[in-house]
């Protein structure tokens, strides 16, 4: 990670461009301190021993973070095409990092000093699913692809960056070498193996949670499945806790006008007048969602690693107080009119209930067993309800949003995914996922399920993000591939329009009836996309990248984070 003046002087970024006849521009970019991003769920990692680095995979991230084991720090990193558990390897005889994606088959070879992509190739086939770790044969040279029993399916050459390709049925079948010239697969037929089996067997078997050792200087490096931060110990005892996890989602307060940036210890202010990184303030904890109240002008933060709501004060630029939950609080959600903050741990499936005029916690009650909790919470502020969906036991609960206390949970008949309220017609909306793909409507005057909408398994695929406009009384059903727009009142699809392959952060703008999705699932492309639901037309806004979180400053401001940046949109 920069040091922090390096940020401070990167701060802004000039960048006009007209995006369409409607009028929409982005303003500014504005660059947050940390311009290496993270990882959210770290899964795998290896060491550069001479170098004295460490480099990190994780699920569905799209780069390796480079860390230096002298200072704790980030100091670079390497674009890939993640998937699920993805594996590492490193190689000091090329001085060369091998990472492999196993859901989709995708390996990736990179210069471990710079950073740079050398060879991108998809394989097929048991190199595709089956390999589960390398193995580096400093001597010769060489990488091997390992099954999780050790057995070698393919090898790699640290020299040519050839990549060959072993079937073992029996006997030895054929074998396909990857050309890096004309990159395309040469298959023949051959009597040998050329990789030994012994080889892979010598390499033990894969460790659980990932861990490698420094022999040098005697450290161990570790993270566990599913957690957000690396561990260093030596002889026994911590000696340092690298957090893994970036991108975390702020808030705007329209007092200050200024965002406020949640970064692991670190809160960023970001001044939109100035259009700069005006402070950047050690916060301790690890800090992961922010929201604002201006009741109390005061900014809340989420600190996932110690338990507790982080009181901030924007006027003053401190924390005042810490106020201590359960669990590990992943989202925030404050009511003016309840003068209420909700704190969701999404892996426990727990929910908090705190009274801010107090300044204290007032219900903590389990809502499942987390695991696919999804973090989104809906009000239904005129009845004070509170709904929560869990995806992993197909519930829907409803809260009391004044005293906090579980009131009811339905049963519904999918995994639950986004929720939405529709105020005019006491609805709720509740996305179910997977096939066949169907939106749950419910009563909230009397929280029972009235009906099942079929969103068509052709048309729709994995519907998770709602939003509700109540200008056309319509709900709009992100899915992969196709968005949904449910007309409220019959209750019924009236048409399905494309907002991206995987949209996320649907956002309504009812100042301009325009609806906003992240699209996450084209690679290395990710992009923010549009559609004017009065002009009936869709489009993609040109400058913004792998856009995440979308804020709205009540006028003609969109506030759209992306990568350690704030990119500032004109909605006119």
């Amino acid at each position: 990670m920069p040091p922090v003046s390096t940020g401070l002087r990167a701060a802004l970024v000039f960048g006009f461009a007209f995006v369409s006849v409607l009028g929409q521009t982005l303003e500014s970019t504005i660059y947050l301190p940390d311009s290496y991003g993270g990882i959210r769920c770290p899964t795998s990692l290896t060491l550069d021993v001479p170098g004295d680095r460490i480099f990190v995979a994780g699920t569905r991230a799209d780069r390796i973070l480079i860390i230096d084991c002298r200072t704790n720090q980030r100091v670079g990193y390497v674009p890939v095409h993640a998937g699920y558990m993805p594996i590492l390897g490193y190689n000091p005889a090329s001085h060369k990092i091998y990472s492999h994606a196993g859901d989709i088959g995708w390996y990736c070879i990179a210069d471990a000093d710079s950073g740079r992509v050398i060879l991108e190739f998809s394989a097929s086939g048991r190199f595709q699913e089956d390999v589960r770790r390398f193995f580096c044969d400093s001597a010769g040279n060489r990488v091997y692809c390992l099954t999780e029993d050790g057995t070698p399916v393919g090898v790699i050459d640290g020299r040519t960056d050839s990549v060959y390709v072993t079937q073992f049925a029996g006997q030895p079948a054929g074998i396909s070498r990857y050309d890096t010239v004309t990159q395309r697969w040469v298959e023949y037929r051959c009597s040998t193996v050329v990789v030994d089996s012994g080889v892979g067997q010598a390499a033990g078997p894969p460790g659980s949670p990932a861990r490698c050792f420094n022999p040098r200087t005697g450290r161990a490096y570790e993270v566990a499945r599913g957690a957000r931060e690396m561990v260093v110990t030596e002889d026994d005892s911590v000696v340092a806790r690298i957090l893994l996890n970036f991108g975390s989602s702020g808030c705007y307060s329209p007092r200050h006008d200024r965002l406020y940036c949640p970064d692991r210890d670190q809160l960023a202010v970001v001044d939109l007048a100035a259009k700069r990184v005006v402070s950047l303030l050690p916060v301790k904890g690890h800090l992961v969602a922010a929201c604002y109240s201006a009741v109390h002008n005061r900014v809340y933060l989420a600190d996932d690693s110690g338990g507790a709501v982080v009181v901030f004060d924007p006027d003053s630029n401190r924390v005042v107080t810490r106020i201590d939950v359960n669990g590990h609080p992943g989202s925030l959600l404050y009511d003016a009119a309840l003068d209420r903050l909700w704190c969701a741990d999404p892996d426990a499936g727990r929910l908090t209930t705190i009274d801010c005029r107090a300044g204290r916690v007032l219900a903590d009650i389990g809502l499942g067993t987390g695991g696919w909790w999804p973090q989104h919470l809906c009000l239904d502020s005129p009845d004070r309800k509170l709904y929560c969906a869990s995806m992993q036991e197909s519930t829907l609960c409803v809260v009391d949003a004044e005293r906090g206390n579980l009131i009811s949970q339905l049963k519904l008949p999918g995994a639950a995914g986004g929720v939405c309220f529709n105020h005019q017609d006491h609805k709720l909306y509740c996305a179910l996922h997977w096939k066949p793909a169907r939106l749950a409507v419910i009563d909230t005057r009397t929280d029972a399920l009235v009906r099942t909408i079929h969103l068509g398994d052709e048309e729709m695929d994995c519907p998770y993000e709602l939003c509700y406009s109540p200008a056309a009384n319509r709900v709009y059903c992100a899915g992969w591939g196709k968005t949904a727009i449910v007309d409220c009142e019959r209750d019924s699809i009236v048409r399905t329009i494309g907002l991206g392959t995987l949209p996320r952060s649907v956002f309504f703008n009812p100042r301009t009836r325009r609806i906003y999705a992240s699209d996450v699932a084209t690679w290395g492309t990710h992009t923010l996309r549009v559609y004017d639901e009065a002009a009936d037309s869709a489009w993609e806004v040109a400058g913004v990248e792998s856009p995440k979180q979308i804020l709205w400053d009540r006028g003609n401001r969109l506030f759209v984070s992306g990568p350690s940046r704030i990119f500032v949109l004109r909605d006119e």
